[in-house]
C-alpha cells in the first residue's frame, strides 16, 4: 500500500504540461500593454528614429529648408545702423561739395566767356572810333565844317562792322502790319493810305542777332482814315 501511495501522489515539484513559465507570461503581458521593459529603451528609440527619417523622406514631416537669416538685434544692430548712416552722410557731404565746386567753376567760365565776348566786340569797333576821332581832330584844327562825305564813310564802316558781327537790321516798310513781338508803337497817327494797325513810318530801326530780336523797331502806327 505504501508503494501505491507513492506512485499516485503527485510530486511536490511537478508542473502541469500546458503551463507556461511565469517569466514568459509576464513578458507577453508587458508587450501587449505597450509597457517597455528594462533594457528595451534602445530598441524603441531606434524605431522612433526610423519613423522620423521616414517622415522626412515621404514629405509628411518637417523638412530642413536651410538657415533663415534674422536681423541683428541689440547693440550690434544699433552700431551697424549708425555706421551705415555715417557713411551715407559722408557721401552726401562729398557730393554736395563737388556740386558746389562745379557750380562755381561754371560761373567763373561763364564770366570769362562774357568778358572775352565783350572784348572781341570792342576790338572790332575800335577802328570806327579811330575814324571818328580823326574826323573830330581835323575839324578842330582846320575850323572846318563837318565833311558830309567823310561822315557817311564812317557810318558805313560802322554798319559794316556790326554786320560782320552778325547784327542785322529789321526792315519795316510803310504798310507792314504791326507785330507786337517785332515792333514797339510810340505814336498813333491817322492815315488815308495805311490801314488801321499798319506801320506808317519807322522812328528807330530794330535789329536781330542770329534770329533773336536785340531791339524791336520803334514805329508810328496808323489809326485809320482821318474823320472830320
Amino acid at each position: 500500500m505504501s508503494d501505491r501511495t507513492e506512485r499516485t501522489k503527485p510530486a511536490k515539484d511537478a508542473k502541469p504540461a500546458d503551463a507556461e513559465p511565469l517569466e514568459a507570461r509576464s513578458t507577453q503581458v508587458d508587450l501587449e500593454g505597450a509597457t517597455p521593459l528594462a533594457g528595451d529603451e534602445d530598441g524603441i528609440e531606434a524605431t522612433g528614429g526610423e519613423e522620423a527619417g521616414a517622415s522626412e523622406t515621404d514629405g509628411t514631416g518637417p523638412k530642413d529648408s536651410g538657415t533663415i537669416p534674422f536681423p541683428e538685434t541689440g547693440a550690434s544692430a544699433k552700431a551697424a545702423s549708425e555706421d551705415l548712416a555715417a557713411e551715407y552722410l559722408d557721401r552726401l557731404q562729398r557730393l554736395q561739395a563737388e556740386f558746389d565746386n562745379y557750380r562755381k567753376r561754371i560761373q567763373r567760365e561763364k564770366e570769362a566767356w562774357r568778358r572775352q565776348t565783350k572784348i572781341g566786340v570792342l576790338r572790332e569797333l575800335l577802328p570806327v572810333l579811330d575814324d571818328v576821332n580823326r574826323a573830330r581832330g581835323h575839324m578842330e584844327t582846320s575850323k572846318a565844317t563837318p565833311d558830309g562825305e567823310g561822315l557817311m564813310f564812317i557810318l558805313k564802316k560802322f554798319a559794316d562792322v556790326l554786320s560782320q558781327l552778325g547784327l542785322e537790321e529789321m526792315p519795316t516798310k510803310p504798310g507792314t502790319e504791326f507785330d507786337p513781338e517785332r515792333h514797339e508803337a510810340l505814336l498813333n497817327s491817322p492815315s488815308d493810305e495805311i490801314e488801321e494797325g499798319g506801320v506808317v513810318s519807322t522812328l528807330e530801326p530794330g535789329f536781330i542777332f542770329e534770329g533773336e530780336i536785340v531791339r524791336p523797331g520803334k514805329v508810328l502806327v496808323s489809326s485809320g482814315p482821318a474823320t472830320d
